[in-house]
Parts: C-alpha cells; structure tokens; sequence
C-alpha cells in the first residue's frame, strides 16, 4: 500500500484496505530507502561514466524527484503557498492551501528547493557512493519525522485523517516502527560507508559514516522544526505539512552533506 501510494513505480501487487492504513503510514521510511536505493545506483552509473557534476547533480536530482510522483512535492508547494504570506487569518491561510492554483511562494520556493539540491548532489558528485548513501539515509530519515507526525500528532479538522485514528494515541507502536526501520537503515549505512578510502588529506575525509549521521540528523531536525511551524500555522496536521516536512528535510540534509564534503 505504501509503495502503490508514495512512489510513482508501479507496484505489482495491488491491495487496499482502509484498516491497514496506520501500517501504510509506519511502512514509509522503506519507501524513502528502496527510492534512495534506485537513485544511489543512478548515481553510481553517472560515476562510471565519469559525468560532470553539474550532469550528475541534475539527473540525480530528477531521478529522484520522479520516482516520487511529486507528491510530496504537490505539498511541499501548498504548504509555502499558504504559510509563507503569514495571513493572520487562520481560515484563510487554510483555504490557500486547498487552492489547486499556484502561488508566487510556491513557485520560487520549489526553483530554490532544486537549485539546492542539485547543486548539492553537484556537490558530492566525487564521492558518489558516500553521496548515495547519504541520499538513502536522507529519504529515509524524512519520512520517518513525516510518518511518526502523521500518526502522532492531531490531524486538522479538514484533512483526510481526521477519519482515522491518527493522533489520537492508538498508533503510538506504529510510529515506533518507522523509528525503528529508520534506525536500522541509517546503521547499514553507517557500517556500509567505513568501507569507503579515506584521504589522509583532510580531516573528515576518514570519517565518511560521521559525515552521513550527520546529514541525517540535520535532516530530522529541519523536518521536525518545519513539521511544528506548520501544525502550528495551519491548526492541525494533513498530507501536505507531511510532504513539506520530507521535503525541507531532504533539501537541508543534502545540503548539509555537500557542506561537509568540502571540509
């Protein structure tokens, strides 16, 4: 249910049930790592064929992007429509988000979001098995805040979850399962990258796993800080503070990747 929902391959075993729901939304972390996994072995193509890094930071970041389905994306975009003009009106700043037009907010917000991430993929383009790594670990990451949000927090009063029971404390052991699931891709990442060749000639060039916690970690927290702000902007959480939370959380943790390589 989670591959068919959140990833625009299509899944070949098509099931559905309402009850299940809760488990589609603890089950999303493996959706970011199995879309990280796909675009890590891009990523690895594009380092075989020794491509520029502008070349790789872009399919890279298209690669990604349209395996989403921009879903997340799709709210992303809605989120920045309606937080970002700060409209003292609560009413207000939540029929521009139900509005299917798109905004000056939204529109440059999306251009820099790509510009970022691109270039930052740019960025680690001569690491590219650190840099896949560490997009695995970040897909996986975001939608672990997004999913533990999800099903923890109160939904608003207009979303689709207000028919669950999302949020309202019977889902506390499914939140921990896309905690856990997290937790053990980031620990496959982290012995996964002690293989990688150190260069003696820069500090924390030795410690590529370091490197990849901390992307992850910048990554949770920007999803977690955003996820707040925007429960607390709109009054409540739905679909689209989710994407914006995996989304801003992916930009900051690639970026803090590339930030890093660099040192």
């Amino acid at each position: 249910m989670a591959w068919g929902c959140f990833c625009w391959i299509p899944c070949p075993y098509k099931q559905w049930h309402d009850e299940d729901r809760d488990a589609m939304v603890a089950t999303l972390p493996l959706v970011g790592t199995g879309l990280g996994l796909i675009t890590g072995l891009v990523w690895a193509a594009l380092g075989a064929l020794n491509s520029g890094p502008i070349l790789a930071g872009a399919v890279v970041t298209a690669a990604y992007f349209v395996m989403t389905g921009f879903i997340h994306l799709d709210g992303f975009m809605d989120v920045c429509d309606a937080v970002m003009p700060r409209h003292p009106d609560l009413q207000v700043r939540r029929r521009i988000l139900k509005d299917p037009h798109t905004g000056s907010f939204a529109a440059v917000s999306m251009a820099l979001m790509f510009l970022i991430f691109a270039a930052s993929a740019a960025g680690l383009s001569s690491l590219w098995t650190e840099g896949a790594l560490t997009i695995i670990a970040v897909a996986t990451t975001s939608r672990c805040m997004s999913a533990a949000s999800v099903l923890s927090c109160r939904p608003m009063e207009t979303s689709q979850y207000v028919t669950t029971d999302f949020g309202r404390g019977g889902t506390f052991a499914k939140a921990a399962a896309a905690v856990i699931i997290t937790a053990v891709v980031l620990a496959a990442c982290f012995f996964a990258s002690l293989r990688i060749q150190a260069q003696p000639d820069a500090p924390f060039q030795a410690w590529p796993a370091v490197r990849i916690l901390i992307a992850a970690a910048v990554c949770a927290v920007t999803a977690a800080i955003m996820g707040a702000l925007d429960r607390k902007a709109l009054g409540g959480m739905n679909g689209d503070i989710s994407g914006h939370m995996i989304t801003s959380g992916e930009m900051a943790g690639m970026l803090a990747a590339a930030l890093l390589a660099g040192l």
